[in-house]
């Protein structure tokens, strides 16, 4: 009656143990060091799952083939993907999303320009997302970036987290 699994620096083989825990709901996995081909060995689509919490990228190749859906997704570190539009990171990380459609997605990424094409090539792909925490890093300030920093600067508006929270529990419990 296992239902949260933590892998804090572990090897890929590690996670075989999610096989043998049909009740589990919530893994935690960081891996200690990851090679190229390392992945979890092939079978069936995990249970879908409450919360999956990831450490990087090397950890989305990792069990890409094996997760299913996911309501609450967090991965921690900063992906960097390069480009929006022709990176192998960015291909792999959108059929990992695609294949786990969270309603809740945590996210960092490093790009070197355009990051709002990188959201739009996300968004049609988790049709069940409510929640996104999306930070983007750029790697550096390109002249195409300058335009769109300025009109998000001018176009700010804050709401405070409590604000957010509130609006959230009002709207859950009107519907």
């Amino acid at each position: 009656s296992i239902r949260t699994l933590r892998f804090s620096l572990s090897a890929a083989s590690a996670l075989e143990l999610v096989d043998v825990c049909p009740n589990v709901t919530r893994i935690d996995f960081s891996s200690a060091r990851l090679n190229p081909g390392d992945q979890v060995c092939d079978g069936p689509s995990w249970p879908p799952l409450q919360a999956l919490a990831l450490s990087g990228y090397q950890e989305v190749k990792c069990i890409a083939h094996r997760v299913g859906a996911v309501d609450k997704l967090a991965i921690y570190n900063i992906i960097e993907a390069g480009t929006a539009d022709g990176s192998e990171k960015v291909a792999g990380l959108l059929a990992f999303l695609a294949r786990a459609s969270p309603v809740s997605l945590s996210i960092r990424v490093s790009l070197q320009a355009t990051p709002m094409a990188f959201w739009r090539r996300v968004a049609p792909l988790v049709p069940r997302l409510r929640m996104l925490e999306l930070a983007v890093s750029l790697a550096a300030i390109a002249i195409e970036n300058v335009d769109w920093l300025v009109r998000t600067y001018r176009h700010r508006t804050y709401i405070p987290p409590v604000a957010l929270t509130e609006a959230g529990r009002i709207r859950s419990r009107l519907l």
